[in-house]
């Protein structure tokens, strides 16, 4: 399933991708603007901006379970591969709270950079990766202690995303138009960026990690990324108006790309490289996430 939070309407479209249609909707909080959940499990995370809050949507009932008090202007959220925690950026706060999935409360807050975006968690649940566009720097926060530890210099960071291997994350940068690479290992930037379209957000990584996926939301396409040579394979593909984020599905075979002007999702072949459909949602799509309802 994929769940894609309509930002005007304060619901959350839920899209059957085997179908590839909208099968249902569920209202949450205010101006709702991330989604997260894990590959396989029960909840959906959906932080709602205005209310300073997080809707916990159950998956098999489809029905808010739970609203969780956050900070100011949440934004991004992530939840840990072990699904015991989540992580919701705090746009205006400057910091991130922590969520515990079991009873759906607060334990805990973390300061990190000015005006936190988006959340990356490595695969093996050890660290997490923070955008914070005013501050311009990346965050870098353990779990184990749920500490930041340090600060990675990005011009105009916004999305984020970590290799399936955990060894590189990438981050993508509105400034320069591209993507850096960040060597998880020793937390520094690799190399000079590598170019995307104009106004890149979202960035996804195949399964395989052999290549990454950006969304430029001021060219209406998609850049797709060999990994390996760190070059762009051109031509682009063209998707709707402002393509903001994007999800992978688990095996791989498409990539959903929200298009916040256009209210609808485009379905993106990696293989070929080309858009096999689109999905009408709500009004102002401003995230996906995919996973297994289980």
């Amino acid at each position: 399933m994929a769940y894609v939070p309509n930002a005007n309407e304060d619901r959350v479209s839920i899209i059957d991708t085997a179908l590839e249609k909208v099968v249902g909707t569920v209202a949450v909080g205010r101006r709702p603007a991330g989604v997260a959940m894990a590959s396989v499990g029960r909840f959906v995370y959906v932080s709602n901006q205005l209310d300073g809050s997080v809707s916990v949507i159950d998956g098999v009932r489809n029905e808010v379970v739970a609203t969780v008090a956050v900070g100011d202007r949440p934004t991004g959220v992530a939840v840990r591969p072990d699904r015991q925690r989540v992580y919701v950026a705090n746009q205006l706060s400057g910091t991130i709270s922590v969520i515990d999935a079991g009873s759906h409360t607060v334990v805990g807050s973390i300061t990190v950079g000015g005006g936190p975006q988006r959340i990356a968690i490595a695969p093996d649940g050890a660290h997490a990766y923070v955008t914070n566009g005013v501050s311009h720097a990346v965050s870098v926060i353990d779990l184990t202690t749920d500490e930041r530890i340090t600060d990675i210099p990005i011009d105009e960071p916004r999305g984020v995303a970590v290799a399936p291997n955990g060894a590189f994350a990438y981050v993508t940068s509105g400034l320069v138009n591209g993507v850096y690479e960040i060597d998880t290992a020793t937390n520094v930037v690799v190399g000079s960026s590598i170019a995307t379209g104009r106004g890149p957000r979202g960035v996804v990584f195949s399964p395989d990690g052999a290549f990454a996926y950006v969304a430029n939301q001021a060219e209406d396409n998609v850049s797709v990324l060999d990994t390996q040579s760190r070059t762009e394979i051109l031509p682009r593909v063209d998707v709707k108006t402002q393509p903001t984020f994007l999800a992978v599905t688990p095996q791989g075979l498409s990539i959903y790309v929200t298009n916040l002007f256009s209210n609808s999702v485009s379905v993106v072949d990696p293989q070929r490289h080309v858009t096999t459909g689109e999905v009408g949602v709500g009004e102002l799509p401003a995230d996906v996430a995919l996973g297994t309802i289980r």
